[in-house]
């Protein structure tokens, strides 16, 4: 009875020790397993920081990138700006140096003295009241059809000039209107300018007048230096060229299916020996082409002086001593193909050196 008894307490206390370790055990894994959730729960939080910070990063980079590019944009622009501020800066410097070389000229102030030349005025002239004049006269004599005329002013003010014959020189002399600037007829006028040189031409030998006279509505007093050549001396040559014959400048080898031609034709020109300062005259036509352009260049000292373009021409080029290079028309319209560029017409010219 005793066994029996006892048996059951023992039987009791296994089951309370039994259940005791079971519920224990299930505690410590609640809470092992809460732990591991809330890690879990951080670590996706991080997770979620840190994206939003690569995130953030990548916005950044993209607005970086975004500069740079815009950066280089503008880098791009202003050495695209510098390029043709050098490119016009060359233009520029050409253009000083040609205005320059034209400058020493027309500043001279003591024409060529050569054997064929003839002074018949030089000095100072006095201008002052309102429409006063002051002549200087001369006469020309058979083949001095040229008048090398230089003037100038001291104080910089302008003035202008005159070529007069008798009878336009009576009719000036006697109109009263120089002061309002309706100027009866001339043979040649001048623009007004403090300082001048050109050559006039002399249409036939005479007797013949320069008048020197202030703008109009001006009276002030001015002083004028003058110089007055006859020039008697020409060289003409005349010629006639097939401009679709001549060299091409920077021309190039055709292939059998492509060609290359290097720029409109030209056509070089002997102008001789240039012993004194003077000017030639070139005149040119477009002889079986009438619409056809062309112009002339002349080479001194390096700088290349251009006429305008046209199919008919006549222009005065300055040249100095020894001073001639080279010299050529260029043809400006043409035509191509595998053999190079032709000219559209032929060319008939003519050259005068004065001096």
């Amino acid at each position: 009875m005793v066994s029996l008894v006892t048996y059951k307490v023992a039987l009791l206390i296994l089951v309370a020790v039994t259940g005791a370790s079971s519920g224990g055990t299930f505690f410590y894994f609640q809470i092992q397993t809460s732990d591991l959730n809330n890690k879990v729960v951080g670590l996706n939080d991080t997770i979620t920081g840190s994206n939003h910070q690569i995130s953030n990063l990548n916005n950044q980079v993209s607005r970086l990138n975004g500069q740079v590019s815009q950066l280089q944009s503008q880098n791009s622009q202003l050495l695209n700006l510098n390029n043709q501020l050098l490119s016009q800066n060359s233009e520029l410097q050409s253009q000083i140096s040609q205005l320059q070389a034209q400058i020493k000229k027309l500043n001279q102030t003591t024409a060529s003295t050569s054997a064929n030349s003839t002074l018949v005025g030089t000095g100072s002239i006095d201008v002052v009241g309102y429409g006063a004049v002051q002549y200087v006269s001369f006469t020309a004599g058979t083949g001095q059809t040229k008048l090398n005329v230089t003037f100038s002013v001291a104080s910089g003010a302008s003035i202008v000039v005159m070529l007069l014959n008798p009878s336009q020189h009576n009719t000036l002399n006697t109109c009263n209107c120089i002061l309002y600037g309706n100027y009866t007829g001339s043979t040649w006028q001048s623009p007004q300018s403090s300082s001048y040189h050109t050559f006039v031409d002399i249409p036939n030998p005479g007797n013949w007048y320069m008048a020197f006279f202030d703008p109009p509505g001006t009276g002030s007093e001015r002083i004028i230096s003058e110089t007055l050549y006859l020039v008697t001396s020409t060289i003409t040559l005349t010629a006639s060229i097939i401009a679709s014959e001549v060299t091409l400048t920077n021309g190039c080898c055709p292939s059998t299916d492509s060609f290359s031609t290097g720029g409109p034709p030209t056509a070089v020109v002997s102008l001789g020996t240039i012993p004194y300062d003077g000017h030639i005259t070139v005149s040119w036509l477009a002889s079986t082409n009438p619409s056809t352009r062309f112009s002339f260049t002349v080479q001194m000292s390096g700088v290349n002086v251009v006429t305008n373009s046209t199919s008919t021409g006549s222009f005065n080029i300055p040249v100095y001593a020894n001073g001639v290079s080279n010299a050529w028309f260029t043809c400006l319209d043409y035509s191509t193909d595998q053999f190079g560029a032709h000219c559209n017409s032929n060319l008939t010219y003519s050259i005068t050196y004065w001096h």
